[in-house]
């Protein structure tokens, strides 16, 4: 399981390179993209995206450069940094997802319908447990 990650994982990386943005940064925006208008903190990101505090606040950082991602400061505490996806950023996440997709579909077009819905099944029973 784990060559097979890394060897996809790869050929995403490589298909996003043009895009200008990272197989962890095109996560974050897809996170941001369910709910475009809602903002999260650094703390609320880190738990949802399971990646640690100094991974999500390098890749936070490298978007908002970018103007993918704003930072907004929070009503509560001025300490705390909401982060929310731009228009920018939405557009980027769609042409990332274009890029993605070859070696995506390369790779899972090996499979047949049957055993596509056999692997997506296991893998919700795997999220399950592991959300948990």
């Amino acid at each position: 399981m784990m060559i097979a990650t890394d060897r996809l994982r790869f050929q995403i990386e490589t298909s996003l390179r043009p895009v200008g943005i990272n197989l962890t940064q095109m996560s974050l925006l897809n996170h941001f993209s369910w709910r475009p208008d809602h903002a999260q903190s650094i703390t609320e990101l880190t738990e949802v995206m399971a990646i640690n505090q100094p991974g999500v606040t390098k890749a936070v950082a490298a978007l908002a450069d970018k103007g993918l991602v704003e930072k907004i400061d929070s009503a509560e505490d001025a300490r705390v940094k909401q982060v929310k996806i731009t228009a920018k950023g939405l557009d980027v996440l769609n042409q990332a997802r274009r890029a993605a997709y070859p070696p995506v579909e390369a790779a899972f077009g090996q499979l047949d319908d049957g055993e596509l819905a056999a692997f997506v099944g296991h893998l919700r029973k795997m999220k399950a447990y592991l959300t948990e």
